[in-house]
């Protein structure tokens, strides 16, 4: 046998040599022309020609050395366009000449890569949304932009220096190294950056960022030069001590150490600059207004800030010459604000300014010189410190103040006038009805009245910032609308509600405050409905004269609330005491969706002896005395407490006596926790309870309910326990944690019909003998008989599984047995109803049976049940025209079980489950998914189809899918800890995604991704394929994007990529590595050894790029690898292998272990195993032979290849010989490889095709 080496013998060399003299080297660059009009970017052969308006044509699409040329010769008219159909296009230089349009278009996203510059006269237009153009030179450069439009992202990434010949207008621009020169032209985009290590130089620019862009600089040591450009932009932010000239922003600024001129913006973080003129602007249209408009300065100078919006914080301590606060702002000071010569902060008429501090802390303005011009002011939490006087006329405070002298306002009654307006539009206040005069807006003294003469028809009312009013009165006949303007959404009331026309007023914002801390206020609604969250505070009392209906939440912060036997109606009520508090309730009604009660920091009273609560949620966690709980879902109350009657879904209560609790059918499987009770009555008319009763005392317990199911612990039953199924629904009861719990302890009687006993230990008064009852598994304390398992026959057509008028213990027979049990086979046959398709609904939560067999057409259905199910104990045999749409829980405790369903497809979820074994022996499909918890299942080769397969993560489980077919969206099977066991070696499974560890499989086939973990497998196909500590034959991504292929502490025989946008990652060992996306941009981050063969599958009209940030090395120690037009960057070679990239390929960088040369022709026939096969005649005409020496090989395949070492033909190659057709192949020396499975070359030669 002849050692496989890559050592060249001197023939091969010589060809090599000779075939560098006769093919052309690309490292010399072309001009490349651009004809015959519309076309795609890869069609080399129709629109690349060698010269202007020429008819020669070059071999290739341009490279990185290549100049290109589109011109009046390119025969492009306005409606033409130049498809960029590769995600890699390049050039040395960008040129149009011509005097019409060109349209260089994508829909894709490319890197447009371009060695040194453009030229451009006006005309083109580069459309690729979120592509890159990219200039990577390092020389010297112009760019003449004509003005063009260049719709993509503008990025300078090489050392070089640009200079703008025009204006440039770009989806954004990306500085990152080199220099770049504006040359004072006007620059539009939607953002700009700068990071690393640029330098930019503005000059007297204008930029301008478009709507909805921001505008970042961000580098770190090199300088910005803009000391005299203007930058008009949304978003601005600069990270050092340059200096810019104007800045003017719709919505944020941020400077740390930079100086500027002139700023705008809506909100200002300014660090330790200087600032001329600073003004804080409200935010333009498109863009919302923020609710946290800041003003922070820290270490910054300023000489004057005017803050023109309804609210701004203004942090850090700032000092300004000059600081001008508009009419109506509501400022909040975070730390101390000093001011050299001149403060004005005066409110009016139509607004009063608010200077606060933040969050309880003082803030602080300083004046030791200057001017103070304050009055119609609010205070709160502020001092005013210096020599310089501070006097605030008609001004309110309502906390720690100092340094100030104010004076109160006269409270006014105010009349709305002329119909729709704004609130804080003191045009509609009056002090009198329906007259213009004295036109201010209210404050918290002044009442306020909407009267006959304040609208006209369908009016609004707009509120605004510090929408207030001592009290509130609606009287108009006509309607209106209270609603809000963006964030601003809230009235405060500083005495009393009244609305006396309840159909004519509708509150559409947010919040309505009530704030006081006197008596006799008043809440009159005449149950008008409002909509905003409502809450109370201070020390005051409020009584509703009426009923009140809010769908918002009450929240109670202080005060007194008496509702005077009135209905009181809210979504809900909670409490947050700022200082103690009480609720009266008499005897209301409380109409309160949900009701939550917390302890609290303060006292609060709550009287509800007398009042019933109705809703769906009341949880209260310190101990409550009420009448009664009326309709809930849930309810949960601490004791002590005390209640009359309880109506309720599930209920959580401790330490409590009541009369009667109702538990209503809300919720599957619904809590009844009770602790140390005591119940006079409990009545249980839930489909499922799991009753906790911790030593409850119960009178009397009661379940009548049939089909019902109960799970019990400690429940002390002192009088009377009645639980009475029926023939139409056994009761099922089990105990928790049997035989461990004392689960019921009978100090009384009881009366027991038609029950299942799982698992129940009974104390007190036993043995009980309940009536046409079964033991399903050990209990104690009772005496059933033994139960003889039926089959029972569906009779008399349509009707519910738990109504016995529709079972018979014969086929067609007479209705009237019990309902099936999990002991009792079920059948549906053709008596069952007349001919056609029938219905069977769950009635029940739980249907139990033995075997199903549905051997004919018909379905089963839900129910009126929550939720309903199946159990079978046993066998499911379906007939293929018979459908189930409910939860199917199969279940197998012991031997093996089997499912037939003729090919049904299940309209609902299979829950295998048990300890036993459920085997298929039929195909399997299922609409829902198939969730396996049975200890072994086997498929027995049958195909399934289904929306997920889902192994139980809960236990380890045996899944033995022999040759079947798995069609599903997802396939998992992952535990932590101790594997499942999967038997795939035979299967092949196709899904979307497929997540295993420490499992066998034979073919998997995802359209998504594939994870595997410790995975043996034939064939892994899939668009993101991830491999660690695994054994594969054969993995194949799936061409697409969003793919990838990552492979960690594997081995894997053959590896063929084909999507375009996944990184190549981790370090192990393949054997085979193909390489199949032309045209597209491969990241490259694996370090590891290719053992055998590796190939790179390119063209001229889509080379290929390999590539990593940093230096990757993979060891190949194959066999020659054969490309051309590839990029190569940061890609090393070690090892035996030999590797020719091809004359027409670019190294662009980082590069070792390549030859960029011609891959040489072999001379030879290279036996590797003494001559097994023979290719025949040779040279070739058309057809030609294969044949093999030996039989009996096992399964091998033929590559051919051309000169540049491209795939031409591959076929497997039959047992004794092969027919190859070469009809379409063009005359040349051509090279072949025989391989195995696992891609070791048999032999490989050439052939000659005349």
């Amino acid at each position: 046998m002849i050692n496989n080496s890559n050592r060249f013998n001197i023939d091969s060399i010589k060809i090599l040599l000779l075939l560098a003299v006769f093919i052309p080297s690309k490292s010399f660059s072309a001009n490349f022309f651009w004809v015959n009009g519309t076309g795609t970017w890869s069609d080399y052969a129709n629109h690349w020609a060698t010269s202007s308006g020429g008819s020669t044509f070059h071999i290739q699409i341009p490279s990185p050395v290549d100049d290109v040329f589109f011109d009046d010769n390119s025969s492009l008219i306005a409606s033409d366009t130049v498809m960029l159909d590769s995600t890699l296009i390049y050039a040395k230089s960008l040129n149009y000449t011509g005097t019409g349009n060109v349209f260089l278009y994508s829909n894709n996203l490319l890197v447009f890569e371009i060695s040194t510059t453009i030229n451009l006269n006006p005309g083109l237009s580069f459309y690729a949304p979120g592509s890159e153009i990219r200039f990577i030179s390092s020389g010297i450069h112009t760019l003449n932009t004509g003005s063009d439009t260049l719709f993509a992202r503008v990025s300078f990434r090489g050392s070089g220096e640009y200079n703008l010949n025009g204006d440039l207008n770009c989806y954004s621009l990306d500085i990152q190294s080199g220099k770049f020169h504006s040359n004072n032209h006007h620059i539009w985009l939607y953002n700009i950056s700068t990071f690393g290590n640029p330098e930019v130089f503005f000059g007297s620019s204008e930029i301008y960022a478009q709507e909805r862009a921001r505008f970042y600089i961000t580098t770190t040591f090199y300088p910005i030069h803009a000391e005299n450009a203007t930058i008009y932009c949304r978003d601005f932010e600069a990270r050092r001590a340059w200096t810019f000239k104007d800045v003017y922003c719709s919505n944020n600024f941020v400077s740390n150490g930079a100086n500027f001129n002139n700023v705008e913006a809506h909100t200002f973080v300014g660090y330790s600059g200087t600032y001329n003129d600073v003004k804080i602007i409200p935010a333009l249209p498109p863009y919302s207004p923020s609710s946290n408009i800041t003003l922070l300065g820290a270490g910054s100078i300023f000489n004057k800030i005017e803050i023109d919006v309804t609210e701004c914080i203004i942090s850090g301590n700032l000092t300004s010459d000059t600081l001008i606060i508009l009419p109506g702002t509501y400022i909040t000071v975070g730390d101390t604000l000093n001011i050299n010569s001149f403060l004005s902060a005066a409110g009016n008429c139509s607004g009063y300014t608010s200077l606060n501090g933040s969050n309880g802390i003082l803030g602080t303005i300083n004046m030791n010189s200057g001017q103070a011009v304050l009055g119609k002011n609010y205070f709160n939490d502020i001092r005013f410190l210096g020599t310089v006087p501070f006097n605030a006329a008609s001004s309110f405070t309502t906390s720690t103040v100092s340094g100030v002298t104010i004076s109160a306002p006269t409270p006014k009654k105010l009349f709305w006038i002329n119909g729709t307006g704004d609130w804080n539009d003191a045009s509609h206040w009056s002090t009198i009805s329906g007259t213009s005069q004295d036109n201010c807006i209210p404050t918290e003294v002044d009442t306020v009245v909407f009267d006959n003469n304040s609208f006209f028809t369908n009016d609004t009312v707009t509120l605004g910032l510090n929408t207030k009013c001592k009290t509130f009165i609606w009287s108009s006949p006509d309607s209106a609308l209270f609603n809000t303007i963006l964030y601003v959404n809230e009235i405060f009331i500083h005495q009393s509600l009244i609305i006396n026309n309840p159909t004519t007023i509708e509150f559409d914002f947010d919040y309505l405050h009530f704030i006081s801390d006197s008596s006799g206020n008043k809440i009159n609604t005449n149950y008008a409905l409002l909509y905003p969250d409502i809450d109370f505070s201070g020390s005051g009392e409020w009584a509703f004269q009426s009923a009140f209906k809010t769908t918002g939440t009450v929240l109670i912060k202080g005060g007194t609330l008496k509702t005077n036997g009135n209905t009181i109606n809210a979504g809900s009520v909670s409490f947050d005491l700022e200082q103690p508090a009480a609720f009266l309730l008499d005897t209301s009604l409380m109409e309160i969706n949900i009701w939550d009660r917390d302890p609290q920091p303060f006292n609060l009273n709550i009287d509800a002896d007398m009042a019933n609560f109705k809703g769906s949620k009341f949880l209260s966690s310190v101990p409550m005395n009420c009448n009664n709980f009326i309709g809930y879902d849930s309810i949960a109350l601490v004791g002590p407490s005390t209640f009359n009657d309880m109506e309720s879904g599930a209920i959580f209560i401790g330490n409590c006596n009541g009369h009667n609790i109702n538990i209503l059918d809300i919720n599957r499987d619904q809590n009844v926790q009770m602790g140390s009770c005591n119940i006079n009555k409990l009545e249980l008319d839930c489909e499922s309870c799991i009753l906790n009763a911790e030593g409850s005392h119960i009178d009397s317990l009661i379940s009548v309910k049939p089909g019902q199911n109960l799970n019990i612990d400690r429940v002390i039953v002192d009088g009377h326990w009645k639980t009475n199924g029926s023939c139409s629904g056994y009761i099922t009861i089990s105990g928790k944690n049997y035989p461990d719990t004392n689960n019921i302890q009978l100090n009384g009687t009881c009366d027991f019909q038609y029950m299942i006993f799982k698992g129940l230990t009974i104390s007190g008064n036993v043995p009980v003998t309940p009536f046409n009852s079964i033991f399903d598994g050990p209990s104690q304390g009772l005496n059933i008989s033994s139960y003889t398992p039926r089959t029972l026959f569906w009779v008399n057509g349509d009707g519910n599984w738990g109504d016995n008028n529709h079972w018979s213990s014969s086929s067609g027979g007479i209705g009237g047995e019990c309902i099936p049990t999990k002991f009792d086979d079920v059948i549906f046959d053709s008596q069952s109803s007349a001919p056609g398709n029938f219905d069977v609904y769950l009635n029940h939560i739980y249907s139990y049976c033995n075997s199903l067999h549905f051997i004919r057409q018909g379905k089963i259905n839900p129910g009126t049940s929550i939720s309903p199910s199946i159990e079978i104990y046993g066998n499911l045999e379906t007939d293929s025209l018979m459908s189930l749409f409910v939860t199917n829980h199969l279940i197998s405790d012991s031997g093996t079980n089997y499912i037939n369903s003729r090919s049904q497809n299940f309209g609902s979820k299979l829950q295998l489950e048990g300890n036993g074994a459920i085997e298929l022996i039929h195909s399997l499909k299922s609409n829902n998914g198939i969730n396996i918890n049975v200890n072994s299942f086997y498929t027995r080769g049958y195909q399934i189809n289904c929306a997920k397969f889902l192994l139980d993560n809960s236990k380890i489980l045996n899944v033995y899918l022999d040759t079947s077919t798995i069609n599903s969206q997802e396939f998992q099977g992952v535990r932590t800890n101790n594997a499942h066991y999967i038997d795939g070696d035979s299967s092949n499974i196709n899904c979307t995604l497929f997540w295993v560890n420490n499992n066998n499989f034979n073919i998997v086939n995802s359209t998504g991704s594939i994870d595997c973990d410790t995975c043996n497998a034939n064939l892994l196909t899939g668009k993101d394929i991830a491999i660690n500590n695994s054994n594969i034959k054969r993995a194949i991504t799936t061409p697409g994007p969003n793919g990838g292929f990552g492979i960690k502490d594997s081995h894997v025989e053959y590896v063929q990529l084909n999507n375009s946008d996944g990184n190549f990652t981790y370090n192990s060992l393949i054997d085979t590595l193909i390489f199949n996306m032309p045209g597209q941009d491969i990241t490259v981050n694996f370090n590891g050894t290719v053992a055998n063969h590796m190939e790179i599958i390119s063209n001229p009209g889509f080379p290929t790029r390999l590539q990593s940030n940093t230096p990757v090395t993979i060891n190949y120690t194959g066999d020659t690898l054969c490309t051309d037009f590839i990029y190569l960057k940061n890609i090393n070679l070690t090892g035996s292998g030999v590797a020719y990239a091809g004359i027409n390929s670019f190294d662009l960088g980082g590069n070792s272990g390549w030859n960029f040369l011609p891959c040489p022709i072999i001379n030879e026939v290279e036996d590797i195993e003494q001559s097994l096969f023979t290719i025949y005649p040779n040279p070739v005409s058309s057809t030609y032979f294969i044949s093999c020496t030996e039989i009996n090989r096992g399964d091998l395949y033929f590559t051919l290849y051309n000169m540049f070492g491209q795939i031409i033909d591959e076929k497997q190659l039959n047992q004794n010989y092969t027919e190859m057709n070469g009809y379409n192949l063009s005359k040349g020396i051509y090279t072949y490889q025989i391989r195995n499975t696992s891609g070791s070359i048999i032999q490989k030669g050439k052939i000659v095709f005349n």
